[in-house]
Formats: structure tokens, sequence, C-alpha cells
């Protein structure tokens, strides 16, 4: 008898499963890691959509800096230059009932938080039920992200 007996029951079934999950997170990697452009696209025209549907006239685009990446993304909000060239703004989320609700904040020249803009219906709902201390929460860390990011 040999003692080099393949591997068999439980053990080559276990092996098995490991070997499909571990493609299916390989390929969901380089999906991931290779379609990074036309998501940030797609994201760029949804926001830009939904600010057209809000009849305002701003519009964001990738940041034209060469020192930060196109579209850095923080802890807290994915950040863009406007179009018109008179600031930075900042897409983040807040959670409400454990939903989120995206908003965009326009920041000036200097860095403060000008505006913060509801990107869908739910997204108004929330920030007009807000605590007006949350919100200033929530100003304070876009200004100071962008204060350091300087």
């Amino acid at each position: 008898m040999s003692d080099n007996a393949p591997l068999s029951g439980p053990v080559k079934e276990w092996g098995i499963i490991a070997a499909w999950i571990g493609g299916i997170l390989l390929l969901n990697t380089l999906l991931w890691l290779f379609t990074g452009s036309p998501r940030e696209a797609r994201f760029i025209q949804t926001v830009n959509r939904a600010l057209a549907e809000a009849h305002d006239p701003r519009r964001i685009r990738k940041i034209q800096d060469e020192k930060k990446p196109a579209a850095f993304s923080g802890a807290f909000a994915h950040w863009y230059e406007l179009e018109d060239g008179t600031g930075r703004a900042a897409v983040f989320s807040v959670l409400s009932g454990g939903v989120p609700a995206s908003c965009l904040a326009t920041l000036s020249g200097d860095g403060k938080v000008t505006e913060i803009i509801p990107l869908s219906g739910h997204s108004a709902r929330v920030l007009e039920t807000m605590p007006r201390a949350l919100l200033g929460i929530y100003r304070r860390s876009l200004e100071s992200k962008e204060q350091r990011d300087e």
C-alpha cells in the first residue's frame, strides 16, 4: 500500500469551495481595480444630473491638481472641483434610519462650507429633520479636512 493516497472526502470538498471563493474574490478585485475611471465618470454624471434636476447651475469635475489624485477620497467624502473654478465640492453621505442620504457640500476658496445641497428627495427630508448642531459637525469636519489638505 502507498502512503500517498489522494485527498478525499470533506478535505477535498472544502478545498474546492475555498478555491471557488478565492477565484470569485480575485475576479471582483480585478474588476474593481480596472473599472475605477468609468465608475468615477458615472458618479460625476449622476451628481451633475441631480444638480440639474434641482435647477442648480453648478457642476463638478475631477480635480485638476497634480498633487492630488483625481477625486481623491477622504475618510468621509469624495472631493471634486466646481466647474466654474470657484472652489471645491465634497460628496458625502449621512445615515438616517440606516439609509444613506447623499449630499454635496460646496466650499469656497478659503475652505469654508458655503452650502450643503441634498442630492435626492430622501436627502432633502433628512437635512430638514437633522439637528443644526449635527449639521455643524459635518461642516466643521469638511472645513478641517480641506484646510489639512491645502
